[in-house]
């Protein structure tokens, strides 16, 4: 296999046929909202159309270890190949999804503004107070981005260390965040968080990076199946 364009191809079309269906119900998302302010004559509404782009975003990692991993290493391509073609494509993808959705507030508001219809999408951009097109598009590639990057370390660390290990911590993970939230001064970080909106934003990219990282980290030294680093694999 090609050093990086095999393992590219393989998921670059995978992940084509997923934004052609994510697109297409998205947009038919849309046209329906608009159909109900415009022919139905809707009082104003708003709602949102992310929905579909960033859930196949955080739900994709759990896709890939059934069929474009082992694929990639069936025809002879390694596991940094798969890594580096995986997060090329997704950069991609990434990038042309919330170009897309962009484009459709962008219509949208132009709709609006000339009294065409009364709806009005909620945009992730919104937690913001600028309205800027390019900080709307900023805010979305970064939530696409930390979508993805949770989904995958979720199921990196479990297809490296299997199920009961993966339930275990995942339970020490709860009991911590539930000591925490009980004990510890959550309030101060919730306001943190309002009075820096973006900083926050930006550390939301930086803890995606670090889950890129630690799974690239895991599945460069990773088993074939899952659980398999001990030497067996589950059934």
């Amino acid at each position: 296999m090609n050093t990086f364009k095999g393992p590219f191809r393989i998921i670059f079309e995978d992940l084509r046929l997923q934004f052609l269906i994510i697109g297409s119900i998205t947009l038919f998302i849309y046209a329906f909202m608009v159909g109900l302010g415009y022919f139905l004559s809707v009082d104003e509404f708003s709602a949102a159309i992310f929905g579909p782009a960033y859930g196949l975003l955080a739900i994709y990692p759990f896709l890939l270890f059934t069929k474009s991993f082992r694929y990639n290493l069936a025809f002879g391509g390694t596991r940094k190949q798969f890594m580096a073609a995986l997060y090329t494509n997704i950069l991609l993808y990434t990038v042309v999804f919330m170009v897309v959705l962009n484009v459709v507030y962008q219509f949208n508001e132009w709709l609006v503004a000339r009294d065409i219809h009364s709806f009005t999408l909620i945009h992730t951009g919104m937690l913001l107070e600028s309205n800027h097109m390019f900080l709307y598009f900023w805010i979305d590639f970064i939530f696409g981005i930390f979508a993805f990057a949770l989904g995958l370390i979720i199921n990196t660390i479990w297809h490296y260390i299997g199920t009961v290990k993966t339930l275990y911590l995942g339970a020490v993970v709860t009991i911590v965040m539930i000591f925490w939230y009980t004990f510890g001064d959550v309030m101060q970080v919730f306001q943190w968080i309002i009075g820096n909106r973006l900083s926050f934003m930006h550390v939301l990219l930086l803890v995606a990076l670090l889950f890129l990282g630690v799974s690239y980290f895991l599945i460069k030294e990773g088993p074939i199946e899952r659980g398999g680093h001990q030497g067996k694999a589950e059934e």
